[in-house]
């Protein structure tokens, strides 16, 4: 179905991240953003490592070829 809008992909990286190096600043950001993208009904993939991502980013391309 064509809407006229681009599509966008956002893929956001899960990471093992060690408490103490991160700020509050930089988790309040990530959690209002993940928030942002909820409230314009815009929906994100996550991922642990490249492959995943390239995984994920091939699936998509595969199905927007095959609406074509």
């Amino acid at each position: 179905m064509q809407s006229g809008k681009p599509r966008i992909f956002v893929c956001l990286k899960n990471a093992s991240v060690n408490i103490g190096d991160l700020s509050e600043e930089d988790f309040r950001s990530r959690k209002a953003f993940e928030e942002n993208l909820k409230t314009l009904g815009h929906y994100y993939t996550p991922y642990t490592d490249i492959n995943g991502l390239k995984l994920h980013l091939r699936d998509q391309l595969d199905r927007l070829q095959s609406t074509h």
